[in-house]
């Protein structure tokens, strides 16, 4: 079986040789002397309230550095997961008839997070699977772009 190589393909320009000092990852100086002191300021400047938007916001910068258009998955994951969890509290604080309300939030929830990893983790090896099952009977061979995992996606 070969091995393919991913590409990009993104509207986003691929790193060139030297941007690798502008990466932000935990342990270079773009993190540890730019963007963290900033986080540890604005954060412990930003009232108690609003605390975890600035560090919604932040990670949503650091992941972005990496791939922008990710951050759009990273947002809709959010989005989903705040309106799951607001209806599932909704349900829980009704009356007893209201629990089968929260389970279906809780289900909505999961189906959209773990369509999200299936797709991106999976969508790949599911393809070259079925590939290489029709192979052998003469099937026909499915070939679409490859789709890039994003980073953490697991977590």
């Amino acid at each position: 079986m070969a091995v393919r190589v991913l590409g990009t393909s993104s509207c986003f320009p691929t790193a060139s040789p030297n941007s690798h000092r502008f990466l932000m990852v935990f342990a270079s100086g773009v993190f540890l002397y730019y963007f963290l002191p900033l986080f540890l300021a604005v954060y412990a400047l930003t009232p108690r309230r609003w605390k975890s938007v600035v560090i919604a916001v932040a990670s949503y910068v650091f992941y972005g550095w990496w791939r922008p258009d990710f951050v759009f998955l990273m947002w809709i994951s959010t989005v989903v997961d705040f309106v799951c969890g607001k209806q599932i509290v909704a349900a829980r604080d009704g009356v007893h008839e209201h629990s089968k309300k929260g389970k279906r939030w809780l289900l909505v929830s999961l189906v959209v997070n773990l369509g999200l990893l299936g797709y991106f983790k999976y969508f790949n090896f599911g393809i070259d699977t079925l590939n290489v099952i029709l192979e052998p009977f003469g099937g026909p061979s499915f070939h679409f772009a490859q789709v890039i995992l994003p980073v953490g996606i697991s977590f």
